[in-house]
């Protein structure tokens, strides 16, 4: 929680800047990213607030924090990126809409309509550029994990394989993995026509995230 703030104050007024997840920080003037960085180092010090191994290994998570993923870097030069995604014909069919109706609007530069195509639109241009600055910049230390591959039924082979990508334990992991349980909801975009207006962005993401 102690990051609300930041995602609150700063996310609108970087993505209508650029209209971009994967932003160039040259693009952003230097006192807002000033200002941003300094507030994510903020954060991170009340989060951490009390633990006696303060060198330890840590993390936040928070789904808004794809659309400042620049600006993370530079605060946090060392931090790996673990992207986590769901299956877009899904997140078109689910109820929670907050991310869209919070940022379409800075993002796109014009009102969010609520419809499935508008939701598709959102999930294929935050994903991809997302993965695009992830690949160009962070390397290694960028880490895609699909949902359905840690809650699905060979859910203990994908959790390991992912401990392993984070420098995790992977028999520790593997012995927790029944933690992540599947959900009635995973895969019901596959049973329908969904996202067939959203258009050929929306098929791009799919398939570059090896959604079938």
């Amino acid at each position: 929680m102690a990051f609300t703030s930041v995602l609150r104050a700063h996310i609108d007024g970087l993505i209508a800047t650029t209209r971009r997840l994967d932003y160039d920080v040259a693009q952003i003037d230097a006192a807002i990213s000033a200002a941003v960085v300094a507030d994510y180092r903020r954060a991170a010090e009340l989060h951490r607030e009390g633990r006696q191994q303060h060198s330890a290994r840590w993390g936040f998570k928070n789904p808004r924090n794809i659309f400042t993923l620049p600006l993370i870097d530079m605060a946090f030069p060392d931090a790996l990126f673990v992207h986590v995604l769901r299956d877009g014909r899904d997140m078109i069919l689910s109820h929670n809409r907050n991310q869209p109706e919070r940022h379409f609007e800075a993002l796109f530069g014009r009102p969010f309509d609520q419809t499935e195509a508008d939701v598709g639109r959102f999930w294929a241009k935050s994903n991809l550029e997302a993965r695009a600055f992830g690949t160009g910049r962070l390397g290694r230390r960028y880490i895609p994990a699909r949902i359905e591959d840690l809650c699905g039924p060979d859910r203990v082979a994908g959790v390991v394989a992912f401990a392993v990508s984070i420098g995790i334990d992977p028999h520790i992991a593997a012995r927790h993995a029944e933690i992540f349980e599947p959900q009635n909801s995973f895969g019901r975009g596959t049973r329908t026509s969904v996202g067939e207006e959203v258009g050929e962005m929306f098929r791009a993401a799919l398939s570059t995230f090896d959604y079938r």
